[in-house]
Parts: C-alpha cells; structure tokens; sequence
C-alpha cells in the first residue's frame, strides 16, 4: 500500500479525548451539566446555560470563610469517598425554587440575595438537593457505580466543618446563566479521597461523548474499547521493601552500606500496572536488556508463598 495514498482514520469520530488528573472529573462534570439541563426544564420550563470550573489546591477552612452566611449548604454521603462532601447553594438558586410557582405561572419573579431556613423552605430546598446529588451519582455510573445520600441540611458554615480544617479540597464550580441572571453551586470534595478515584482513571483516555456526530451505541462500545486497550499503562518491578527508624536512615545513606529488604514472593518481585499490584515475575536478561518473566498474579502467589512452611533452623546455647 501507498503511505501517501492512504485515508486516515479517526478513531475517535470527532469526540473529545481528554486525558490527565483531572480527566475523569471533568468527564462526569460534562455529562452532569446535560442532566441539570434536563432537570431545569423539567422543574420549570426553562432553557439555562451551564458551564463548570474545577478548583483544587484549597485548605478547607479557607473555602467555608468564603461562604456567604446565611445559605443553604447540604451535607451529603457520595459513595465513592469515605467522608462526607457539601452542596452549597447561592441564596439566588436557592429563592429561584422558593419561587418555582410564581415563575412558572408569570414566566418572572423577583430573586432576592436574602435566605432564612425555615419549616417552610426546608422541602423544596431539600427536592432540589436531592435532584443535584442524584444526578452527580448518575453521572459517575459512567465510570463506576454510585450512591448519593443527603444527610443535612445547615444555614451556617459553623454547623459544617465535615473535614479537618487544614484538609486540602476540590472544588467544582457549577455555574448557571439564565437571561441574564448568573449564579452557582458548589460541590467541595475532600481531595485526599478524590485522589485514588482520579489516579484510577488519569492514565486513561477518556471519551467525553460531546462530539457534533457521535457514533451509535455500537460503535461507541468498540471505540471505548479501542480506546481503554491502547491507553498507556505504567508498569513497574518492586524488588522488595523496608523499615527504617528515623535513627537509621542516616546510616542508610552511607556508600556501601546494604539494605535488607523484605521480600514476600520467595525471591520474586512484585509488578504494579499504573500503581496497581498485579503480578509475580523473576527478574532476569532477555537479548541483553534488563527484563522480567511473569510468574503468575500477585494474590496468588503471595498466598501460595505464605501456605509454605517457614524455615527453622535450631540453635545451641553455650553451657555455662
């Protein structure tokens, strides 16, 4: 075949790939904004424009000092984090709901920037909450399964310190433009427990499904697999490990000095793909190059390796 004849193939058929730390975040985001779209029509006739932006790098008592008081902020159980992360309302989106009839009868309402939690605000807020939460759980399942759980409802900053002051955290701006009118909500997320979740699918490519021509369902399954096969994987053979005290390490550095390290595969390594322990392989040199030969996987022999006896090999004391 001619290489100068040949017709190229977008894989991808004008889809966005995306691919990063951040990537799939940003992935569920995008699909979260169709379902709020869909959501806002639903719930009051409307069209509204949205759009995200991802803070990181913030200490969390700084985020909740920026926090207009009072304002509805609603704690919530996300099932892939282990502690709880927050909604927070702008009290604008918020009184747009206590409002919902009177808009969607004369098509306007007055949107005042004041907010008191009361008896009677409480279950539209809460409605609304729910709504939110559910449709960033579903917008995850495209990744993993998901649950969202509403756990409180609280008006003051005080009332929700869910993480230790100084914890760093993420922060998704969702940012809502309607006629003119341009408020947001927020989710804060604990960013040590978003970490593993983002890391697990940072080195993969990722299809945003955003595309003027999206292929059909089949063909959208066999590019993700295309996709998923060929993306870059990290691999990498752990010889062994150790502790040292901080007396020790010192003496660790010393020229010449030996490591013992700790080996639990009988003299075999353990090999990670994109920091994932996966395998047992023996090191060893293929066309003179440092290579290894998989052995098996690495729940399987480290308890093959445990099911063994331990040596014992018997002392004499001297007499005395």
């Amino acid at each position: 075949m001619n290489p100068a004849k040949a017709e190229k193939y977008d894989l991808t058929r004008g889809e966005r790939i995306r691919q990063g730390y951040f990537a799939a975040l940003e992935l569920v985001m995008r699909r979260f904004l169709g379902e709020m779209e869909s959501y806002f029509f639903d719930s009051f006739k409307i069209h509204c424009q949205f759009d995200f932006l991802i803070q990181p790098n913030r200490q969390f008592r700084d985020y909740l000092a920026e926090i207009e008081q009072p304002c509805p902020i609603f704690l919530f159980q996300f099932s892939p984090l282990k502690t709880q992360a927050l909604l927070v309302m702008e009290n604008r989106v918020a009184n747009l709901f206590l409002r919902k009839k009177e808009l969607m009868a004369r098509g306007q309402t007055m949107i005042s920037k004041a907010f008191e939690v009361n008896e009677q605000n409480f279950g539209p807020l809460e409605d609304a909450a729910l709504a939110m939460i559910q449709g960033l759980a579903k917008s995850w399942g495209k990744l993993e399964p998901a649950q969202a759980q509403l756990s409180q409802l609280v008006s003051h900053r005080v009332k929700a310190k869910v993480l230790p002051p100084t914890e760093s955290v993420v922060i998704v701006n969702l940012l809502t433009n309607y006629k003119g009118l341009q408020t947001k909500w927020q989710f804060c997320f604990s960013a040590y427990e978003l970490d593993p979740l983002l890391k697990k699918f940072g080195k993969k490519a990722l299809l945003t499904g955003y595309a003027e021509t999206a292929p059909n369902p089949a063909e959208r399954a066999h590019l993700e697999e295309r996709l998923q096969t060929c993306a870059p994987y990290q691999v990498k053979g752990i010889l062994g490990e150790m502790t040292l005290a901080p007396a020790e390490l010192h003496k660790a550095m010393e020229e010449g000095r030996p490591l013992p390290f700790v080996n639990n595969l009988q003299g075999n390594i353990l090999v990670t793909l994109n920091g994932e322990p996966m395998l047992s392989a023996q090191v060893g040199d293929s066309h003179g190059h440092l290579a290894l030969q998989v052995k098996g996987k690495y729940k399987e022999s480290k308890q093959e390796a445990k099911k063994k006896p331990m040596p014992f090999k018997p002392i004499s004391f001297p007499q005395a």
